[in-house]
């Protein structure tokens, strides 16, 4: 009997994009893995739902449901979570394009019998074609060594630090259902938490990867190549820090002003993370900008 892998993607408003991720989702089957995709609209009003309809409501691979608007990008996730009936389940955002290749990462992760495998993504500019190449190289990892690396501490690694996407890689179900309570307890402490992890999405995903490590007992594979293209459409943060990111200083400041949510309430916003180096470049400054999927959830 064929493994399941389950990707969660939500969507609202991304008619030119949606279907493009689902696909590059589909063609993750082999001998002994075969896709499956849970997508949940949130209500869009270009189209995008009637559109998905008539590409997949034969295909028995793609589940469409419809959430309120007003559920948020953060409650369809774990709507999508309760969905999931495999064993094997990784997330999918609407304007990513997963590799050929990635379906070797699945194998190689339930031919090592382990509960979690990671690689990294890219960004590519819009309108063009990643070229993604064949995966040939797995390394094997103790799970402090990737922990370290996040804080810059491992030199030994290919990649530096963790990708700011889930789709990076692939965990359990059970992971997901301790993710779900882990979120909502660490934004229930204080507002600013709830404000950034539940309204602007920035932060649940790296838990994933954070939580994973701390779970997983012995080494983990990591896929030394780019599984991921996200297609740059200016409103994300890098998805890694790999070879093109060495020598970037990422420093801990950060200018903040005051920004008013819908309902009225006043936060404290960071600007940007990093400051100007000595010659007034901005080059290593990197923008905290929000999913923009969670800005169609607005």
């Amino acid at each position: 009997m064929k493994e399941v892998l389950t990707f969660i993607l939500p969507t609202r408003n991304r008619k030119q994009y949606v279907r493009r991720a689902v696909d590059s989702c589909l063609q993750c089957q082999s001998d002994n893995v075969s896709p499956f995709v849970i997508v949940i609209d949130g209500e869009s009003d270009d189209g995008t739902f009637t559109d998905l309809q008539n590409a997949y409501r034969d295909d028995t691979r793609v589940l469409l449901l419809q959430n309120s608007k007003s559920a948020g990008f953060m409650n369809t996730c774990y709507e999508g979570v309760d969905l999931v009936k495999s064993k094997w389940v990784t997330f999918m955002y609407d304007d990513d394009v997963l590799s050929p290749y990635f379906i070797k990462m699945v194998s190689e992760l339930i031919r090592s019998d382990d509960r979690f495998v990671m690689g990294y993504g890219a960004a590519f500019p819009a309108g063009e074609i990643y070229p993604f190449k064949p995966i040939d190289t797995f390394k094997r990892y103790r799970p402090e060594q990737l922990l370290l690396a996040y804080y810059g501490r491992n030199s030994e690694l290919d990649f530096k630090g963790l990708p700011h996407s889930p789709i990076c890689c692939v965990t359990t179900l059970d992971l997901l259902h301790e993710w779900v309570p882990y979120v909502k307890d660490f934004c229930s402490r204080n507002s600013i938490r709830s404000y950034f992890m539940l309204k602007r999405n920035i932060g649940p995903d790296l838990m994933i990867y954070l939580l994973s490590l701390l779970k997983h007992e012995g080494n983990i594979s990591l896929c030394v190549s780019v599984i991921l293209a996200r297609e740059n459409l200016g409103v994300r943060v890098p998805l890694q820090g790999g070879p093109q990111a060495r020598g970037c200083r990422l420093r801990l400041g950060a200018r903040i002003r005051r920004q008013q949510d819908p309902g009225g309430q006043t936060h404290q916003v960071p600007d940007e993370v990093g400051r100007n180096d000595t010659s007034g470049n901005r080059r290593n400054s990197i923008h905290l900008n929000p999913r923009s999927d969670s800005a169609a959830y607005a």
